[in-house]
C-alpha cells in the first residue's frame, strides 16, 4: 500500500524511503511514474473487463478502478492477477440505490473474470480426453467404479442478467 501510494501519487512514507541525489531526491524521480503507473493499471483492468468498461462509460469505468486500485493494490510480480478482486470489490461498493445496475455490472466482471481465468489457467493440457466410445463401452459395474473429473478450466457462474448476450455484442464490435 506505501508503494502503491508513492508510485501513483508521489508521496506518503515510502517515497521518504526512496535513495536520490540532492539534485534529485527519490520522491522526485518516483512522481515521474506517478501518472503513468496509475494509467498502466486502469489499462490493464480494462484489457480484463472490456464489456464492463464499454457499460459504464470511460470515465465511471476509471473511477470504478481507481477505487479498486487504491483498496487492492497489485501484490504479485506481475499484473495478471490484477483483477481478480475486482468483481468482489464491485458488489461490496455497488450503489443500494442502482441495485440491478450494480447488479448486472457485478455479474459481467465475474463473467469476465471467469472468461480470464479459463484462458490463462490450467486446463487439461496432456491428458486424453474421454471419448464417447469410450463411455459406451463401459459395463454397468465399471460406470459404478467411474469418476468423472471436469477440467480445472470449468467455472460455473450463477447469472441472473443475460451478460454473456452482451459480451458478445461486445466483442461483434
Amino acid at each position: 500500500r506505501r508503494f502503491m501510494e508513492a508510485v501513483t501519487e508521489g508521496t506518503g512514507a515510502a517515497a521518504d524511503d526512496l535513495a536520490g541525489t540532492a539534485r534529485f531526491p527519490g520522491a522526485a524521480g518516483l512522481s515521474v511514474y506517478a501518472n503513468a503507473y496509475l494509467e498502466r493499471l486502469i489499462g490493464c483492468l480494462e484489457e480484463s473487463f472490456p464489456a464492463v468498461a464499454r457499460a459504464t462509460g470511460a470515465d465511471a469505468f476509471r473511477g470504478l478502478a481507481v477505487d479498486y486500485l487504491r483498496a487492492c493494490p497489485p501484490t504479485g510480480p506481475t499484473l495478471a492477477s490484477l483483477g481478480a478482486g475486482f468483481p468482489r470489490h464491485l458488489a461490496a461498493t455497488r450503489p443500494v440505490e442502482a441495485a440491478d445496475w450494480a447488479e448486472c455490472l457485478v455479474e459481467l466482471a465475474c463473467y469476465e473474470r471467469a472468461i480470464e481465468e479459463v484462458f490463462d489457467g490450467p486446463g487439461s493440457e496432456g491428458e486424453a480426453p474421454v471419448s464417447a466410445e469410450t463411455l459406451v463401452d463401459l459395463t454397468p459395474d465399471a460406470w459404478a467404479s467411474s469418476r468423472l473429473v471436469p477440467s480445472p478450466a470449468l467455472r460455473l457462474l450463477r447469472l441472473v442478467f443475460p451478460v454473456d448476450d452482451y459480451w458478445g455484442a461486445i466483442r461483434a464490435l
